[in-house]
């Protein structure tokens, strides 16, 4: 319900952002449609953490529980607007 909102919003994008907030319901969606994807970050690229993060894409996902109290799903950084 809330992927294809979603997935607009990010192909609408001035840039495509390097982390999004998203909320429950749509992190189970992603989940449950196999979007998600744990990949190993690195500082600027080269230093390997020594961690993985969610992604979808290339874009990091960031589970944000205050979006549910704002009511919003996801929220894209202000330069991706």
């Amino acid at each position: 319900m809330y992927l294809a909102q979603f997935q607009s919003a990010l192909s609408q994008a001035k840039v495509m952002p390097k982390g999004v907030k998203v909320g429950l319901e749509l992190w189970k969606e992603l989940k449950g449609a196999g979007l998600i994807q744990m990949k190993d970050v690195a500082a600027w690229g080269v230093l390997d953490l020594g961690f993985q993060m969610p992604f979808y894409n290339e874009t990091i996902l960031i589970y944000d529980p205050e979006l549910e109290i704002r009511n919003k799903h996801f929220e894209l950084p202000p330069n991706a607007v």
